[in-house]
């Protein structure tokens, strides 16, 4: 039985998308495939462009309603961001409180299946523990497992003992090519 034990979670439990609603899409399955992801270097083409767009805009021809847009979409990548974090650690949470009573409830079926079978060996009467087969079974099924891995293996290296791995010689110079 495996010990999992930590903190409660004091964090926040609701994430509000709300303010992002407008924003939010829903791409059909493989749509991202080959699609664009802001790469390095992207802080230092913000700076550049927060100097140069309206120094030298104009006379590069880039319409403002463009810088414009690449502003609020920036923006929003930032809003996006800081919430896929809290949707992250909640995933997070929420996975790891799975884990634990996942492996809490397998340790009480663990505790019944073993009293099942102490009270039939105590009591000399295997019908006791007949109600609970299944889960005398579903328990044992680890065990049964780990013993047949250790079989297998036991067997392979019984094998392995057996025939020794044969040794390939290098092949005599060709006498002929000389």
């Amino acid at each position: 039985m495996a010990k999992v034990d930590g903190p409660k979670y004091m964090g926040p439990v609701t994430v509000d998308l709300s303010k992002l609603q407008d924003k939010l899409i829903d791409l059909a399955p493989g749509a991202m495939k080959g699609v664009r992801a802001e790469q390095e270097g992207f802080a230092d083409v913000e700076k550049e462009l927060a100097a140069s767009i309206p120094a030298h805009g104009e006379a590069a021809d880039i319409p403002p309603h463009v810088y414009q847009r690449l502003l609020e979409r920036t923006a929003l990548l930032v809003q996006l961001r800081e919430k896929e974090l809290e949707l992250n650690k909640l995933v997070e949470i929420l996975e790891e409180t799975r884990v634990k009573t996942e492996n809490d409830r397998e340790d009480d079926i663990s505790i019944i299946a073993k009293a099942a079978q102490k009270a039939a060996e105590r009591q000399r009467d295997p019908g006791v523990a007949a109600p609970f087969e299944a889960t005398i079974r579903y328990n044992s099924q680890i065990a049964e497992k780990g013993l047949q891995t250790r079989r297998k293996n036991a067997e392979a290296k019984a094998e392995a003992v057996k025939s020794p791995p044969v040794e390939v010689k290098p092949a005599p110079p060709d006498e002929t090519k000389k």
